[in-house]
């Protein structure tokens, strides 16, 4: 054992923790992505105007991580690392809890019920 290793003792649990907390949370948004496609198809109706809008919402979150990993990159930078993934990782379940709350989605403009 280094003496690096002896200064930080746990690192090895703390970094397979946070591994596999990852790892199921991005099982977690992979399944959710598979299921897109059927649940915009069921809100605007046609098959081809389903395709366009998982695609658009794929593309807009593609875009939102990268310009919050810059974003975040940069923070972490300034004011460290441990306090921006602490505050990523309480937002994340602010949002989750908000969207667990949502009793129904709005209906989309112009359908008639």
């Amino acid at each position: 054992m280094s003496q690096s290793e002896a200064a930080q003792p746990g690192w090895r649990r703390n970094f397979t923790i946070l591994w596999l907390s990852q790892l199921v949370a991005m099982l977690g948004f992979s399944t959710a992505i598979l299921f897109l496609p059927l649940f915009v198809r069921e809100l605007v109706g046609s098959d081809q105007s389903a395709v366009s809008t998982a695609g658009l919402i794929l593309g807009a979150a593609a875009i939102t991580s990268a310009a919050a990993a810059s974003l975040g990159g940069r923070l972490g930078d300034r004011l460290g690392h441990q306090r921006v993934v602490a505050f990523a990782a309480i937002a994340l379940t602010l949002a989750g809890i908000w969207i667990a709350l949502a009793v129904r989605a709005p209906e989309p403009r112009g359908a008639t019920t």
